[in-house]
């Protein structure tokens, strides 16, 4: 039968988290993201980016950071790199979801890049 998450929403930003794993980025203290999977920075045109101005997310920021989110897209606005159609996923979510890629996941608010 078909069913409906309602208006739990964490239903479906742990499905969202499931199946964009790859697609999971780390807020930095600056306020920008960078991905969680390790990238070659040399060798990949972008690591990091922002949150794409016209995302929900953006515009909460300063209320409500987001520390964690999974994107559908990543565009180039400008100079800068920025995720769009993405949603906020708590950091526990990945390791659990895809524990065969994430082995654990910093936890909490923002931290200095590594």
């Amino acid at each position: 039968p078909l069913e409906s998450c309602g208006l739990e929403v964490e239903r479906l930003q742990r499905l969202a988290c499931a199946a964009l794993f790859l697609s999971s980025a780390r807020r930095l203290p600056g306020g920008g993201y960078r991905l969680c999977r390790p990238v070659e920075e040399a060798l990949a045109p972008h690591a990091r980016f922002q949150l794409h101005p016209a995302s929900v997310l953006a515009g909460v920021q300063s209320d409500a950071p987001a520390d964690f989110v999974v994107f559908v897209e990543a565009v180039g606005v400008g100079d800068r790199a920025c995720l769009r159609h993405c949603t906020r996923v708590r950091h526990e979510w990945l390791p659990e979801l895809a524990p065969h890629y994430f082995r654990g996941v910093a936890a909490g608010a923002a931290r200095e890049d590594t």
